[in-house]
């Protein structure tokens, strides 16, 4: 049975913990029985699917600290990760610190070098993620293939292992994005019978290869053949509704999607994704005025997430809409800034359609 992640309010205190449920929709149910209100969740089923790439080892270790957990959907910068464990660690560094000012002798030097060898080892797989991550939102392939490389290096001696199929995601990815579609689609054609990678985990790598290749045609066929199939998740509809109205340009249909997805039980970040899509359907239809509305409203939801590194495709889309949006009502100043802003994730990932249109929205 799979845990979830969240945090709720019982008896007028806010609290983070983890339930177990077969799936979100009896999560709700099981807390909302035993008092629990405001309830946000902060992982889906496919959580659960993603953390049965690790080691069981690290995945029981991840439940026990759902404070920590949490703290990483805000932040996911290096400074905030150091601090972190500088904080969790902060008793024993008192005591070694103490033992030099005191001894003052070789021993304790070492006591003090060995902490830090060890504090290092089992934090670098946190560092080469981190790195590799920000590399793909970014499309610098080249930082992809160095980071994957020495991803594959470190999992040889790692006690907490980066997930194969993670990082050979982002490889094809960067194969993907170069015009390699093929070599992307090898690299992980072996996990579609691994043991531990689900059905649904492997087309969604297939998603990401196609996405990243802009074959957005094969990405939408993707999802239609999987709904036809019975497979009806709410972060798929979701993020086909986003295709039909972002890539398709097909806004109607994308809004008869999302009155799907507002029949199931989503997390803290489908949710973040839910205006924005709202937003580009009104941009697509020429509302502007009702667009604005949606994604002012996906910005100030946003808000706390301005340290989440990884969230800068969904942060500049939804700057360059609002850009559209403002620039199709005559607000240019504002517009402009936005676009400003927007610009320089656009340029790296090449949305030159995009790009254009922001462009022209400001003439």
């Amino acid at each position: 049975m799979s845990t979830f992640l969240f945090t709720a309010d019982r008896d007028g205190k806010s609290v983070t913990e983890r339930v177990e449920a077969e799936n979100l929709s009896q999560a709700r149910y099981k807390l909302e029985i035993h008092g629990y209100t405001e309830i946000t969740f902060y992982e889906s089923e496919l959580s659960s699917e993603v953390s049965n790439l690790f080691e069981e080892k690290h995945a029981k270790n991840a439940d026990k600290y759902p404070k920590q957990q949490l703290s990483t959907h805000y932040d996911t910068r290096l400074r905030h990760y150091f601090l972190k464990v500088l904080k969790y660690t902060s008793f024993w560094w008192l005591i070694l610190f103490y033992l030099i000012y005191v001894n003052q002798d070789l021993s304790t030097l070492f006591l003090f070098g060995g902490s830090v060898l060890i504090v290092t080892y089992f934090g670098v797989p946190s560092v080469i993620f981190n790195r590799l991550h920000e590399a793909h939102c970014w499309d610098r392939n080249q930082e992809v293939r160095f980071w994957g490389r020495i991803a594959k290096w470190f999992n040889a001696v790692a006690h907490v292992k980066i997930p194969v199929l993670e990082i050979d995601t982002h490889l094809a990815c960067a194969d993907a994005r170069e015009g390699n579609v093929e070599s992307a689609l090898r690299r992980i054609a072996d996990y579609q019978d691994h043991p531990k990678v689900t059905a649904r985990l492997y087309k969604l790598c297939l998603v990401r290869i196609y996405g990243n290749a802009r074959e957005f045609d094969k990405v939408q066929k993707l999802y239609e053949q999987s709904f036809h199939e019975g497979n009806i998740y709410s972060e798929e509809l979701l993020d086909y509704a986003i295709c039909l109205a972002r890539r398709s340009k097909q806004p109607s249909q994308a809004r008869g999607v999302l009155e799907k997805v507002f029949e199931t039980e989503l997390t803290m970040l489908a949710n973040l994704f839910i205006p924005y899509c709202q937003g580009v359907v009104e941009v697509e239809e020429g509302n502007y005025t009702h667009a604005e509305f949606y994604l002012r409203q996906a910005s100030r939801q946003l808000e706390p997430f301005q340290n989440n590194t990884f969230m800068v495709g969904l942060k500049s889309e939804v700057k360059a809409f609002l850009a559209l949006a403002l620039g199709g009502r005559g607000e240019k100043d504002e517009a402009e800034r936005l676009f400003e802003e927007a610009k320089p994730y656009l340029v790296a990932v090449k949305e030159n359609e995009l790009l254009q249109r922001c462009e022209n929205a400001l003439k």
